[in-house]
């Protein structure tokens, strides 16, 4: 699909923890791409004209009753399909190959042979180490495919059928803990898929605030502005669209970093010139949060206190705690957007003690909902 001129990457979510890590991975190479549910339709993914496909992981089965399926016939596009983990399996199932549960579950960095034959692992070391969380494997290859990757406990780590342009990993080439998954993804993108890598940021930034202006109109705008990275971004490209039509609601619960509520107020407020009304909530949210110190009591404590569905263990145990710390780490990262003021505010909050805690519960296997074991337990 060409976006704003732009060839687009479609990234199909079956409850993968990493859907967003992997389309930031493509959009880091200067792709485009879209992140869409695995119900879309055959006829929905078609009207992408997607440039490739990206299957993401999941927490299922491919033999479970309600496990998420797709379409067969996207594998008749003759669009280049990557699989990965339960995207791999679902290939797998899907054209004909095995999936089997494993006695022993592969879980963390784990050594990988891989095939440097193979166009997916071009200018790739043969020997590497990748980043594994799986119970059900892939016994058997579909017809026309060939085993491209394997370790001592997976034999078909990575397969491929070059003809057709399908592809499929078990391991997370989107992750850190994978060292060349970067480049691999690479060359699924480059040489596989035949994207030219043209696309920025800035201009996906300057086509959304066109589109915003269009949609708004003169109509005013509320934004809930929380200070974090999603809502600020947003606040900023609304703002670039219909300017003093927005107005943006802070509320400071007091939990935030010393004087942060205050720079907050300074960027939007006087640097961007922004109607900004700003709530001191602190001592209700601290008066709820007083004397609490475990998760389930932390959880019970915010919801009562902010109206939220969820506390912030709920939520990890929910989302994964891979995807937690992927995102504390990463946040290490992150650039500033507009301004040294706001990159700051949008950098990490320096939470290496959270991130301590979250890899040791990570090594432990206790990835949230998943594995049936997070902060919480799970039948």
């Amino acid at each position: 699909m060409q976006t704003g001129n732009h060839e687009m990457i479609l990234v199909i979510d079956f409850g993968g923890q990493y859907n967003q890590l992997i389309a930031r991975r493509v959009r880091e190479c200067g792709v485009y791409c879209e992140i869409v549910p695995y119900t879309y339709t055959l006829e929905q993914i078609k009207a992408k004209n997607p440039k490739g496909i990206i299957f993401t992981g999941g927490p299922n089965s491919v033999y479970g009753d309600d496990t998420p399926k797709i379409d067969p016939g996207v594998f008749e596009l003759g669009v280049p399909v990557l699989g990965i983990c339960y995207g791999h399996q679902l290939m797998t199932h899907t054209l004909g190959g095995r999936v089997e549960s494993a006695d022993v579950r592969e879980y963390g960095k784990t050594a990988v042979k891989l095939n440097k034959n193979n166009i997916l692992f071009k200018d790739i070391e043969e020997h590497n180490i990748s980043w594994m969380s799986h119970t059900d494997y892939v016994s058997e290859v579909p017809e026309g495919f060939v085993v491209t990757a394997d370790t001592s406990e997976c034999p078909v780590a990575g397969m491929a059928n070059d003809l057709r342009k399908l592809y499929g990993v078990q391991f997370h080439p989107e992750v850190e803990h994978t060292p060349f998954g970067r480049k691999m993804i690479s060359n699924f993108l480059f040489d596989v898929c035949g994207v030219k890598g043209d696309w920025t940021m800035s201009s996906f930034a300057q086509r959304k605030i066109a589109e915003i202006k269009e949609a708004v109109g003169d109509k005013k705008v509320l934004c809930a502005l929380s200070g974090g990275v999603d809502s600020s971004v947003a606040a900023v490209l609304v703002h670039k669209a219909v300017g003093k039509q927005l107005t943006c609601v802070f509320v400071d619960h007091g939990l935030l970093r010393k004087d942060e509520g205050d720079q907050v107020e300074t960027v939007f407020k006087e640097q961007f010139d922004m109607n900004l009304i700003r709530v001191n909530a602190a001592e209700r949210f601290l008066g709820r949060l007083a004397g609490v110190s475990d998760p389930e009591s932390i959880d019970i404590a915010w919801t009562r206190g902010t109206g939220a569905p969820k506390g912030p263990f709920q939520i990890f145990d929910t989302v994964g705690l891979n995807t937690a710390y992927n995102i504390v780490h990463q946040y290490q990262s992150v650039p500033g957007l507009f301004s040294p003021l706001l990159k700051k505010m949008m950098m990490p909050y320096n939470f290496k003690k959270m991130e301590a805690i979250l890899k040791k519960y990570i090594d432990e296997g206790k990835l949230g909902m998943s594995t049936g074991e997070g902060f919480y337990k799970y039948n």
